[in-house]
C-alpha cells in the first residue's frame, strides 16, 4: 500500500504506519488552524425505479440550491471564484498542511495532522484534510482563521476525501484500522449516512465527485495495478463497482473531474525512478455500460518523479501534481501537458494536493 510505505520511507524513526509522518515546510509561515463552514442549503431531487448503471447516471437531476445564488454549471459560482485569489495546498510529509500562493510563496501552515494524505476543495474556498491516523476529517473555512469541522471516522483511515455541493456531502475513503477493509463512508450535513465497500479492493487513494453526485475511485484492485471505480448515485449508491479502459493504468495518480463531465486520471505507471516520461493524467468520456472505453487526451508529465494525486486550476488551463519524490508542486498545460509551467519547493514528501478555491 503505497501511502503506508511512503509516509514510512519520508519519516525517519517511523517504525509503524500509526506513528507521525515528518514535519515539512517548517519555518516558513505562522501556524494556523481552523476556518467555519457554512453550507449552502440544498435539497436533492430523487429517481424511482432501478436501472443499468449509465441509465441511472443520467437519470439523477442537479441539486437546487435555495437562495439568492443562482447555479453555475457544475455548482460553479463564477463571481465569487473571481473575488478569490488561486492558493494550493499540499500535504507535506503527513504531518501538516501548507498553503502556498501560485508565485511559491508561503502563505500559512496547518498543523496537528497524523498521516494526513488527501486533499479537497470547494468553489467557496473551504479546504478537507483527510487526516488518517487521526481518524477524521477536517474542514478548513476560507481563510483557515477559525476551528475546523470534523467529520470522525472511528476505526477506519481515511486517506482519501472529496467534497459534494460545497460539503453538503463528503466522502471519506478508508481504509479499516486492522487493514481489513476498504470502503467509503459519506457524510450528509456533517452525520454519517451510507458507508459502501467492495472485497475486491485492497486500498482507494484518490476520489471525485462528478457534478450530478456520482462519486469515481481510483484505487488498487487485483493484481495491485491501478483501477477506476464508480458508484453510482454517491451518497445514495449502494455499490462500488470497477470500470474498464482500453490502456492499462500502473499505479495511481490522482482522479478528478473536469467541468464538462470528462473523468481525468492519473498514472505514476510503476516506475518512477527511470520512466519519468510515462508519467501522466488520461482523460475519458463518462462511462458506459461499466467502461471508460479510451482516453480522449494523454497529458504527459514531464519531468514528475512520483505524482501521487493532482487538482485542477479553476479555469482548467492547467492542473498541479503533489510529486512525491521530488517534493514539489508541479505546475503542466492541461491538457496540453509537456514540462512544467511552474514548481513549488515543499521540502519534503507530497501527498495531496488542492486547489482552493476548486474549479
Amino acid at each position: 500500500m503505497r501511502y503506508f510505505r511512503s509516509l514510512v520511507y519520508c519519516c525517519t524513526g517511523a517504525a509503524t504506519i500509526t506513528l507521525a509522518g515528518c514535519m515539512g515546510g517548517g519555518g516558513m509561515a505562522t501556524p494556523s488552524t481552523g476556518g467555519a463552514v457554512q453550507q449552502d442549503s440544498v435539497s436533492m431531487r430523487t429517481i424511482s425505479g432501478l436501472g443499468p448503471a449509465d441509465v441511472l447516471r443520467r437519470a439523477f437531476t442537479l441539486p437546487t440550491v435555495q437562495g439568492s445564488r443562482k447555479p453555475e454549471k457544475g455548482f460553479v459560482d463564477t463571481v465569487a471564484l473571481a473575488k478569490q485569489p488561486t492558493k494550493i495546498a499540499v500535504t507535506v510529509g503527513g504531518n501538516v498542511v501548507n498553503i502556498y500562493d501560485r508565485a511559491g510563496n508561503q502563505l500559512a501552515q496547518l498543523t496537528g495532522f497524523s498521516g494526513a494524505t488527501g486533499l479537497a476543495s470547494d468553489t467557496k474556498g473551504d479546504l478537507y484534510v483527510a487526516d488518517a491516523f487521526n481518524q477524521r476529517v477536517q474542514i478548513y473555512g476560507p481563510g483557515f482563521q477559525g476551528p475546523p469541522i470534523t467529520l470522525s471516522t472511528p476505526g477506519y483511515y481515511p486517506f482519501a476525501v472529496a467534497s459534494f455541493e460545497n460539503g453538503k456531502i463528503v466522502a471519506a475513503c478508508n481504509q479499516k484500522s486492522d487493514l481489513s477493509v476498504t470502503n467509503v463512508e459519506f457524510f450528509t450535513d456533517g452525520q454519517l449516512t451510507n458507508a459502501i465497500s467492495n472485497p475486491n479492493v485492497t486500498f482507494i487513494y484518490n476520489c471525485a465527485f462528478d457534478a450530478v453526485g456520482n462519486l469515481y475511485t481510483e484505487m488498487e484492485g487485483p493484481k495491485f495495478l491501478a483501477r477506476v471505480g464508480e458508484i453510482v448515485g454517491g451518497a445514495q449508491g449502494n455499490t462500488l463497482s470497477f470500470l474498464t479502459t482500453s490502456n492499462k493504468l500502473y499505479t495511481p495518480g490522482g482522479i478528478q473531474v473536469t467541468t464538462d463531465g470528462h473523468i481525468a486520471v492519473g498514472d505514476s505507471s510503476g516506475c518512477a525512478e527511470i520512466c519519468f516520461e510515462y508519467n501522466a493524467v488520461y482523460t475519458y468520456s463518462p462511462p458506459v455500460g461499466g467502461s471508460l472505453g479510451s482516453p480522449i487526451s494523454k497529458t504527459v508529465l514531464k519531468g514528475a518523479a512520483y505524482p501521487e494525486s493532482f487538482a485542477f486550476t479553476r479555469n482548467m488551463a492547467s492542473l498541479y501534481t503533489a510529486d512525491e519524490y521530488n517534493g514539489e508542486a508541479e505546475e503542466y498545460a492541461y491538457p496540453a501537458g509537456g514540462k512544467p509551467r511552474s514548481t513549488i519547493n515543499v521540502d519534503c514528501c507530497a501527498y495531496g494536493i488542492a486547489v482552493i478555491p476548486s474549479q
